[in-house]
């Protein structure tokens, strides 16, 4: 009985929500690349894209002092869909929206009797309009809504089995957005997005003990900026910067050591990239990018806050009136949580394709 009792408790423990959760989008996690310039600063008409998203990836926390590590597997698959067109000389409107549904599973290697199960789904559609002033000068506004359908979490441990039921909920998020065009070829642009709030409940089944709470979910503020510059040769570079939860206030207590939120930090993410000349049917362009760490504090520590490197390889190919696009990412993230007795060893692995067309 005193074994079943424990069992209970860390599956409840492991089930644990902190008291203030801010999220990222699946599609910002699972395809970790600022590209604020592909979304509001293409130079060229009315257009509609659609692509095929794809993901597989590894993450493992390896810790010395009890020789265990705990890996977890994921995949990802959806759709996205963006498309830009004129109204009269003025206004522009851009839109996009994409859907994915996320599944994972989590193993200690050592330890056959500890596991857990994820499945998460997200649909997410943004519109903007802008409004053309003087000199290439657009200023324009809009929202993101985000949508996350109830979400399931299972926990295996010493033979007691635990399940967490999230429930669904959305938000709404104002954009706003300003961009300046050169006829001598370059576009920037600066982009906006407010924090947003919304509550949600779970519910935990443990032991036959059935617990409900209520918590906030955060979508965090944002800044975004891009740049593009034709060069020569046809060549292209793109250049863009995202941060995130700039509006935060972190004080740390110097009492206690901790901080007066999640636990988050204020993050930033870079990323370039080169497009070549045309070759015959083929336009190849190269990209890297960089996310910034995402936590104050060791305890902390996640494998979606840690840094991370991604590279970008990008193949448009034109097939008489029809363009396609393969995209292939990988990214690599490894960090280290320096607690006394733990000094957990982090690697995050993503392999993501997206496959589309352009009409």
């Amino acid at each position: 009985m005193r074994v079943f009792v424990q069992s209970a408790a860390l599956l409840v423990a492991l089930s644990a929500a902190s008291a203030a959760q801010a999220f990222m989008l699946l599609q910002d996690e699972l395809f970790p690349r600022a590209h604020f310039s592909e979304r509001s600063l293409a130079r060229t008409g009315q257009f509609l894209n659609t692509h095929l998203l794809s993901t597989v990836g590894v993450d493992a926390v390896e810790t010395p002092s009890n020789e265990q590590t705990e890996k977890r597997i994921f995949a990802a698959l959806g759709v996205a869909a963006q498309a830009a067109f004129n109204v009269g000389e003025k206004l522009r409107f851009d839109m996009r929206a994409n859907a994915l549904r996320s599944i994972a599973s989590t193993e200690v290697t050592e330890n056959s009797g500890w596991k857990k199960s994820e499945s998460a789904s997200e649909l997410v559609a943004a519109a903007v309009a802008r409004f053309a002033l003087n000199d290439g000068l657009r200023v324009g506004g809009g929202a993101t809504w985000v949508l996350r359908p109830a979400a399931v979490e299972t926990f295996e441990f010493a033979q007691e089995l635990a399940r967490t039921e999230y429930s669904p909920y959305n938000l709404l998020a104002p954009e706003f957005m300003f961009s300046k065009e050169n006829g001598s070829g370059w576009s920037a642009g600066l982009g906006w997005r407010p924090k947003a709030t919304r509550q949600r409940s779970f519910r935990r089944d443990a032991a036959s003990e059935f617990t409900e709470f209520n918590e906030d979910v955060a979508l965090d503020e944002q800044w975004s900026a891009g740049v593009v510059a034709q060069l020569q040769n046809s060549r292209q570079l793109s250049l863009d910067v995202n941060l995130h939860g700039v509006g935060e206030t972190q004080i740390r207590d110097p009492k206690t050591g901790t901080t007066n939120d999640d636990g988050s930090r204020r993050r930033y993410e870079l990323s370039g990239l080169l497009g070549l000349g045309d070759t015959g049917s083929h336009k190849m362009s190269f990209g890297l990018g960089y996310q910034s760490i995402g936590y104050t504090d060791q305890g902390n520590v996640s494998p979606q806050s840690i840094p991370l490197w991604t590279l970008l390889i990008r193949d448009e190919l034109k097939w008489n009136d029809l363009n396609a696009r393969l995209d292939a990412l990988f990214g690599y993230g490894t960090d280290t949580q320096s607690l006394p007795d733990l000094n957990a060893h982090y690697r995050r692995i993503i392999v993501s394709v997206q496959a589309g067309v352009l009409f």
